[in-house]
């Protein structure tokens, strides 16, 4: 777990910020992140506008526990339960189908939910301390690189967002893998290499299922 000594005092700061429906910028283990609470829809649209993209693609749900990802994607399965369980925390961002309906409009509109359980305790923190899980996008203009070092975060982004936590240099420096996964049938889609390794994944999904 990568550590990151932050004040009490700013931790709780933002903390504050984000169960009011603000947005902050924060470091992870791959890169820096722009973070509000999933459920709040202005806090997705204002995430949105920060990064210049439509509001109809989808962003990623940061979690801090295996069942708050089945529980948002509606999954009751054991050997699912199984196999997230031995892949996080990992700089992996994994996409699965969406079996339920979810509270929140914006999610519906997405067969697929992509989940990041981050392998870096501030991001866990905030997570716990809210309460809720986050909205979790890298901290970049839509289509420009994503930033490793506080110093790459886009001016203009720093300035829109209601809190800045600079933390130094991501310990990775390398975006997070994004897989997509349907245990129905077991099929696997490659949609960016980054940190973690696909052929970790496959071994995984061997293990447990069979």
């Amino acid at each position: 777990m990568n550590q990151l000594d932050l004040p009490a005092r700013r931790l709780n700061e933002a903390v504050s910020v984000l169960k009011k429906g603000g947005v902050i910028i924060h470091p992870t283990e791959t890169v820096y992140g722009i973070a509000g609470i999933w459920n709040n829809e202005k806090t997705i649209k204002k995430v949105a506008n920060l990064k210049q993209r439509d509001f109809h693609k989808p962003f990623s749900i940061m979690v801090s526990s295996v069942e708050q990802i089945l529980n948002i994607s509606g999954w009751k399965s054991n050997r699912l339960k199984a196999l997230l369980n031995r892949i996080f925390p990992s700089p992996l961002t994994l996409l699965l189908p969406r079996k339920s309906e979810i509270p929140i409009a914006f999610w519906n509109q997405f067969a697929d939910i992509g989940f990041r359980f981050p392998d870096h305790q501030l991001s866990l923190q905030l997570i716990d301390l809210v309460g809720e899980p986050l909205i979790t996008t890298s901290a970049n203009i839509a289509d420009q690189p994503s930033p490793k070092t506080a110093s790459e975060v886009p001016e203009s982004l720093v300035k829109a967002a209601d809190l800045f936590l600079e933390g130094g240099d991501c310990p990775l420096k390398i975006p997070s893998t994004v897989l997509k996964f349907t245990p129905q049938s077991l099929h696997i889609d490659l949609l960016r290499q980054g940190s973690f390794k696909v052929e970790e994944f496959v071994q995984h999904v061997k293990n447990v299922y069979g």
